[in-house]
């Protein structure tokens, strides 16, 4: 189980940073251009991502003294989506589309996994829970951020209206799940996202306009649910 969760990171980690893949030629996001795509800056956001992935693979290899070891179900399916978000590198439009979708129903399930351990430690939350929501929050943008070049690529138009719906979307689908696993990070990855879609189109006063109602209503939800950072990240 720790081999297979292991080799699955390196593959990742490999695929996405060393191994070239579709950075070789031009990228999709160049390809096929869409008005729900974020500025580049916003895909820094792998840096943490990434970092995370590492923190969670160490904490099952290295167990805490806490008894709070990471659920078996949850172990295989973060090596299926280490390993399916590795296949994106190497994979053209279209088949990009299926490991993406699997890639967010993998991690959807180990992060449901993952929630449902109670009376955790502080470290369980930053380097397993935490990371993982991180990770699953950002495949949720990408996968729709997918579909939509992929919708490029059949000849449809992702305008700013369809952007815009979009994002609404998103923002209401994502208030129950906060609500649910008081999980801030999912409401703070969407806005991120959110302004760099802004950030992409400057000028679109309704994307402006509509993340600007969007950003409101899921910061709305985190001051809801009372629940500072402060104690979400508590310290190790």
């Amino acid at each position: 189980m720790k081999t297979i969760l292991t080799l699955s990171l390196v593959f990742m980690l490999y695929a996405n940073l060393i191994g070239g893949g579709n950075t070789s030629g031009p990228s999709m996001y160049e390809q096929f251009p869409t008005s729900f795509s974020p500025a580049p800056y916003a895909f820094v956001i792998w840096l943490p991502i990434f970092l995370g992935c590492i923190s969670t693979v160490a904490y099952v290899l290295l167990p805490p003294t806490e008894k709070s070891p990471l659920p078996t179900r949850a172990v295989y399916f973060l090596a299926a989506a280490f390993t399916l978000n590795g296949l994106t590198a190497y994979t053209p439009i279209g088949y990009s589309n299926l490991a993406v979708t699997g890639l967010l129903v993998c991690l959807t399930v180990a992060y449901r996994s993952i929630a449902s351990v109670r009376s955790v430690p502080p470290k369980y939350r930053w380097r397993v829970r935490i990371p993982v929501a991180l990770f699953l929050a950002w495949a949720l943008v990408a996968t729709i951020l997918n579909a939509c070049q992929y919708l490029v690529y059949q000849g449809w138009t992702i305008g700013p209206k369809e952007a815009s719906l979009l994002i609404i979307l998103v923002s209401i689908a994502c208030v129950p799940v906060v609500l649910r696993y008081r999980e801030s990070i999912f409401a703070l990855v969407l806005i991120w996202a959110f302004w760099g879609i802004v950030a992409a189109n400057p000028w679109t006063l309704l994307l402006l306009l509509t993340t600007i109602a969007m950003t409101l209503c899921l910061l709305g939800t985190l001051l809801y649910i009372r629940k500072p950072l402060s104690s979400q990240f508590a310290p190790l």
